[in-house]
């Protein structure tokens, strides 16, 4: 199985993190990290 790779704009919004992925959608995170592990959810889930 071969993966694929995603791209992903993070943006700072007031105290929220908002993360673009390309062609999948949008989610937010508190911080980085957490920003960074709802991303992969997100592509995970789509």
């Amino acid at each position: 199985m071969s993966k694929r790779q995603f791209e992903a704009t993070a943006t700072r919004e007031g105290k929220w993190w908002v993360v673009e992925v390309e062609d999948v959608g949008a989610t937010q995170g508190r911080n980085v990290a957490e920003a960074r592990e709802m991303a992969k959810d997100l592509v995970a889930a789509v």
